[in-house]
């Protein structure tokens, strides 16, 4: 299979950065003291890796919890079936790794250089690739088309920064979905988004969002440490932070509000500007207790957000006051809480626009918005149980997502035979 000229300036150009790739993954693996990632993400693998596994790839935490369950009903239908489970991010294999089912192995998907791309098949020799959401690798892509093996995108979604992007990533996106066997889209909208960016209508079913689907949160347990009733700000990023404490600090004498920052490797940077607003402050990180007198608890560790949202009495999703797009609204209505995010949605606009319509969450355009309605829910108990409610009963719309996305991806598991991949070795 000859390659296209789109392909071969992408992959020059991924050679001329990968020395600023290789210094950013070796500062990450560091910082996560994970070595493995390092190693990895370069496509070396020491981990034996059973052959022949459905391939799922999910790229951080959110996109983990979401495919999890859906990989637990497919091994309940084929209990012989191995799986291997890839993601993108050290949090998000801590997920994978705590909560991934018998049969299943996790390591990490390579950085989309050809050479690393080829390593990761000759190790893995995967029946088929199911990728979650909207990681579009063209290398990656192409040589699993070159090698028979199908890929399947799932829960398929398109971000408006994806759509606004130049034409010479159009043209790679058109190259990349070319080698895509399925398209099982999130919604019409993003359904039109992917035949935008170049793929053919006849590859694309639209099912749902599979975050919907009804999973079971009961083995999460609440943290210890803080026996205070909180506010959470969940998934917040720079400027948010000090943005809600200041606010916080002057609106509030005797409430506690945990701070769980989408990337915690910011923490020195975020107990620095927290420190200049209260000296009321507990770090989880350094194991510092909640006090009578604390304000502000910074949960800067990893993996822990799912037991602090089912903690909670409120949740603010972060990422929604900064123009970042907002972060997964469908995770704490599961524990039906009390859900409040900002104006920047943008990446989750149906779930935001799905709880809105349904009373199971509230807008805050504004700093001085978000304050009055969590004082608002605080002496409102009435209110404040209703939305809990409301969100708690936009789950069950997603009963039968599960059994759509089973129906549409079982093909591979009883068709496909084990890959001769025509990689040489390296």
């Amino acid at each position: 299979m000859k390659l296209r000229s789109i392909l071969i300036q992408y992959q020059i150009l991924l050679y001329i950065l990968s020395p600023i790739i290789g210094f950013i993954t070796l500062v990450m693996a560091i910082r996560n003291k994970d070595r493995r990632y390092f190693f990895e993400r370069f496509g070396i693998y020491n981990k034996n890796i059973t052959q022949n596994s459905m391939w799922f790839h999910a790229a951080s935490v959110g996109e983990v919890i979401a495919v999890l369950p859906l990989l637990k009903a497919i091994r309940t239908r084929h209990p012989e079936q191995t799986f291997l489970l890839t993601t993108g991010t050290p949090t998000g294999a801590r997920i994978a790794q705590q909560y991934m089912p018998k049969n299943t192995s996790h390591i990490y998907l390579p950085i989309d250089l050809p050479g690393a791309v080829k390593r990761f098949l000759i190790h893995t020799k995967p029946k088929c690739a199911i990728i979650m959401e909207t990681e579009l690798w063209a290398d990656l892509y192409y040589q699993c088309h070159r090698n028979n093996v199908p890929i399947s995108i799932i829960n398929a979604r398109l971000s408006h920064r994806t759509l606004r992007t130049n034409a010479w990533m159009y043209r790679l996106y058109a190259e990349t979905l070319s080698h895509v066997s399925k398209i099982l889209a999130r919604s019409e909208e993003d359904a039109n988004g992917f035949m935008t960016i170049g793929a053919t209508s006849s590859k694309i079913k639209v099912i749902g969002n599979i975050k919907l689907a009804t999973i079971d949160i009961s083995n999460i347990q609440t943290l210890k440490e803080i026996k205070r009733p909180y506010v959470l700000a969940a998934s917040t990023h720079d400027n948010e932070e000090e943005l809600i404490a200041r606010a916080w600090i002057e609106k509030f004498d005797n409430k506690l509000l945990v701070i769980a920052p989408r990337h915690p490797n910011r923490s020195v940077q975020i107990e620095k500007s927290l420190k200049n607003i209260t000296q009321n402050l507990a770090i989880r990180s350094k194991g510092e207790p909640i006090q009578d007198a604390t304000q502000i608890y910074l949960a800067d560790t990893l993996g822990e957000l799912l037991s602090l949202m089912k903690g909670a009495d409120i949740i603010f999703m972060g990422g929604s006051l900064v123009p970042k797009g907002g972060h997964n609204v469908i995770e704490p209505a599961r524990f039906g809480k009390a859900i409040i995010f900002g104006e920047y949605m943008d990446n989750f606009s149906e779930e935001a626009n799905l709880l809105l319509s349904e009373g199971g969450a509230m807008k805050a355009n504004d700093i001085e918005t978000l304050m009055n309605i969590i004082d608002h829910l605080s002496i409102d108990p009435e209110h404040k149980k209703t939305l809990e409610m409301n969100s708690r009963r936009i789950i069950h719309y997603g009963n039968d997502i599960m059994d759509k996305y089973l129906s549409a991806i079982e093909d591979p598991v009883q068709n496909f035979k084990p890959n001769h991949l025509n990689i040489p070795s390296q």
